[in-house]
């Protein structure tokens, strides 16, 4: 036997009974990827903020529970729904109400305890195959607004020129109210939205701005608010998904200017210190990008794609789509893509910027 203090650790013989006593639940797939799942996600955990940690373990708890219930008995089955829907319905409280959560997390640990000494020496054997057909059904009564949301994401376009044509509030509040509703990691909400129609302040921002073209009638300042980040444990220099939270919020606000009649362009090139000064900022929050907003001056071009349905064929410029892997551009699997549409298929022309 080896010493205690010998860092070795033995590995039991594979025919031991004791390990054999009883059916394992998960495959060997599944235990790999739940494996996979817990090793990545301590290594998040070094850059992730520091309560992401409870949230991955709780997540971790789901998935075991998901593989275990195919194979569960009908007493455990009944435990492990109920686990599901109340760990999947809270697993997020910690970003709303930490005092719930912990209080979630000590119950959810009690009736587990509980569960296992009621269970005793029960097999697991039982399975049921999961029934697809209703995912399916609701999925084909979205495609009436899939087509609409679609339709206007194809047909936006980066408006450069604006005319001097003012943005009426209520357009604007419903573009703003887009960028609300974008994602954000973990719920924080550490971005602040900030609307600048001051021409003069619009005229300044310009001279310091070289991605700026013209002057359009309004400019959204999306920043970061590094005050609301260190409330809400986010490491700024870690936390990649802050930029990308900015990236979101400008694609729906950009969407909906696109659905309301409205040109919108996305400007990163610009002076940060020169702009934080000119729109009086204090030192905690750092503008990241400005959306410029306004009627577009010329008229929408005709070389536009007309939008298409989904019986039509979605052609996209070669290298852009890979299937299963890169390089593979015609779709090989047994699953078709959205709406049957054929992978291998090119679109004509650039992507749009």
């Amino acid at each position: 036997m080896a010493g205690r203090n010998s860092g070795h650790v033995a590995t039991p013989p594979a025919s031991s009974s004791a390990a054999c006593a009883e059916p394992l639940v998960l495959s060997e797939s599944d235990a790999l990827a739940l494996l996979a799942h817990l090793v990545t996600s301590a290594e998040l955990c070094m850059t992730e903020p520091y309560d992401y940690g409870m949230f991955r373990l709780i997540d971790a708890a789901s998935r075991l529970a998901a593989s275990i219930v195919p194979h569960s008995s009908e007493a455990s089955r009944a435990f492990l729904v109920a686990f599901l829907e109340e760990v999947n319905a809270k697993k997020l409280w910690p970003t709303r109400d930490r005092e719930r959560y912990g209080a979630f997390l000590r119950e959810t640990s009690r009736r587990t305890a509980e569960h296992l000494v009621a269970r005793a020496d029960e097999d697991v054997t039982r399975a049921f195959a999961p029934n697809s057909e209703g995912d399916l059904m609701a999925a084909e009564r979205g495609h009436a607004s899939a087509d609409a949301v679609l339709a206007t994401i194809r047909s936006r376009r980066v408006t450069r020129v604006f005319s001097e044509r003012p943005v009426a509030d209520t357009l604007l509040l419903d573009v703003l109210e887009a960028g609300r509703w974008a994602t954000s990691g973990g719920n924080r909400r550490i971005h602040r939205f900030l609307v600048v129609r001051n021409p003069g302040t619009l005229a300044r921002l310009r001279a310091v701005t070289p991605g700026m073209f013209s002057t359009p009638p309004v400019v959204i300042v999306i920043c970061t608010d590094a005050t609301r980040a260190t409330e809400e444990l986010v490491q700024l220099e870690h936390d990649a998904t802050t930029l990308i939270d900015v990236g979101t919020a400008a694609m729906n606000m950009m969407i909906a200017a696109q659905a309301l009649g409205l040109g919108a362009c996305p400007v990163t090139s610009f002076s940060h210190g020169a702009a934080s000064i000119i729109l009086g900022l204090p030192p905690t929050v750092e503008p990241e990008l400005l959306l410029l907003l306004g009627q577009p001056l010329a008229p929408a071009s005709s070389s536009r794609p007309a939008s298409h349905g989904r019986g039509d064929v979605v052609r996209f410029p070669p290298g852009l789509v890979s299937w299963e892997h890169l390089g593979a551009e015609t779709n090989e699997s047994t699953t078709s893509p959205p709406h049957g549409h054929h992978a291998a298929a090119q679109r004509s022309g650039q992507p749009a910027t």
